[in-house]
């Protein structure tokens, strides 16, 4: 339970920052920034330890894609 409760918070703070990244560009960070590191706590403190592999690679993948999006797209 406490597993799907993190994959679904950190999915919607993910949500929030890609829908509202230009309209509250220092809560978009926040969102990004701190509900994963708190879902990733407890993840590794509860010991989901597969969940907590899996979820971290799929995170950074995604902090990849949307780093290489932004820096390959014209200004």
């Amino acid at each position: 339970m406490i597993a799907v409760f993190c994959i679904i918070a950190t999915f919607l703070s993910v949500l929030f920052a890609i829908m509202y990244r230009n309209k509250y560009p220092g809560y978009s960070i926040l969102a990004v920034a701190i509900i994963p590191a708190v879902s990733f706590y407890l993840l590794g403190k509860y010991q989901y330890t597969e969940v907590f592999i899996g979820f971290a690679i799929f995170y950074c993948v995604f902090g990849y894609i949307l780093t290489i999006k932004r820096i390959s797209m014209p200004h």
